[in-house]
């Protein structure tokens, strides 16, 4: 099992408690990757189940998951993010679908205990593309919070990419690039974490603006895969096309008639109608908020992708980096047992 980390030292004690909880009979290990934050202390994971704790200086969140990949042992690599506390059936339900030899890669689910409208109705967000994944055979999307793959085709896919300084969508465009394969990726919702959602309106959009800004990588090196991403719902898309709209349809508005902006506004409410409902199983108040976090969403996912597309006018050379390549990267490197 392979934990990235950064300045995580408050979170890992969680995570490592969830871990010894495991109901799973199968050996295994876990190998924490400290990725160029202030030194974690070893009494932090000297606690069961024994860790083997890794620095590197500063790479990135794919970085990071390839050094943890290149030390395993194992023919499954399990990849799980340090703000996430396992369910005790958590590692056994993410290997189970790979007794299927078809299977190359598993997709866990979120839950949260969290009470604010924001952070419920980023759950209810994610239940809504968990229902349409659940509906598929397999999957092309894989979340590194929550996730395993094939030792041999995680090698011989090249590793997450390492040019993504920042945890954003380096999980999303390998799993993309996996899917490529003969190789099945699937969803097991059974696989579940608990962790704490983003809680802020602000937070909620900053998200969604890094989410779209780094999409435009994966846009431009795989369009075809990532308009055909099974984890982002088609009326998602729907009103992130409609954003660029909005000035057109409020300058028509002004200038013509304010059928144009009702109409607007029609085809986009419709389209969030189906996450509104499920926002109100969370409670009144997260289903009042609905309706505005949409809009806020896809403000920010446009947003990000205009971004992207202009800065991508000043970047030059090949729009993917090797990733795994089988090289150290770390400084030094520790074993801490309990």
């Amino acid at each position: 099992m392979i934990i990235p980390t950064r300045d995580g030292e408050g979170r890992l004690p969680g995570l490592l408690d969830a871990l010894s909880r495991q109901t799973t009979d199968r050996p295994w290990e876990v190998i924490v990757v400290e990725d160029g934050s202030a030194r974690i202390p070893p009494q932090t994971v000297a606690q069961p189940p024994a860790v083997r704790l890794v620095r590197q200086r500063q790479g990135g969140p794919g970085s990071a998951r390839n050094r943890g990949a290149s030390l395993a042992r194992g023919e499954y690599l399990v990849f799980v993010d340090d703000d996430c506390l396992p369910e005790p059936q958590w590692l056994e339900q993410m290997l189970l679908p790979f007794s299927d030899p078809r299977v190359v890669g598993i997709k866990g689910a979120y839950a949260t205990d969290q009470s604010g409208v924001v952070a419920r109705f980023v759950q209810a967000e994610y239940e809504e593309k968990f229902a349409r994944l659940a509906r598929k055979p397999h999957v092309n999307f894989v979340d590194g919070y929550s996730a395993a793959f094939r030792r041999q085709a995680f090698l011989e896919a090249g590793g997450f990419d390492e040019s993504f300084p920042l945890p954003s969508v380096e999980d999303r465009e390998f799993s993309l690039r996996l899917s490529r394969g003969e190789g099945r990726l699937v969803f097991n919702p059974r696989a579940v974490v608990r962790h704490r959602h983003v809680a802020s309106f602000s937070g909620y959009l900053a998200k969604k603006l890094k989410y779209g800004r780094w999409g435009v990588r994966i846009l431009r090196a795989m369009p075809a895969e990532f308009v055909a991403d099974d984890h982002t719902p088609h009326s998602q898309r729907f009103q992130v096309v409609l954003m660029p709209v909005l000035p057109v349809a409020l300058a028509a508005c002004w200038l013509y008639s304010p059928w144009a902006l009702a109409a607007w506004a029609a085809g986009f409410w419709s389209s969030a109608l189906p996450l509104v409902r499920r926002a109100w199983g969370h409670g009144w108040g997260v289903g009042l908020a609905a309706l505005p976090l949409v809009f806020l969403r896809a403000l920010g996912l446009a947003t990000g992708l205009a971004w992207g597309l202009i800065s991508a006018l000043w970047e030059t050379g090949p729009t993917r980096h090797p990733g795994y390549a089988g090289k150290p990267a770390a400084t030094d490197s520790s074993r801490a047992r309990g």
